[in-house]
């Protein structure tokens, strides 16, 4: 391995090899809480979006 283009692929590989093991590991097993995703057409208090709108209109009419 005297030719340097090998040489600089061998320290590629090895620089690969590093980082796909630092991923793997988990530090203290925990995991991430997930945020309460709410569905778009209706609000956290399960009134439709389109009824809300629909009294909006009334009041300004």
């Amino acid at each position: 391995m005297t030719n340097p283009l090998l040489q600089a692929l061998e320290e590629l590989r090895k620089e690969e090899k590093l980082k796909e093991t630092k991923r793997k590991k988990v530090p203290f097993g925990l995991k991430k809480e997930k945020r309460l995703q709410y569905y778009s057409g209706w609000h956290k208090d399960d009134r439709p979006v389109t009824e809300e709108k629909m009294e909006r209109q009334k009041k300004l009419c």
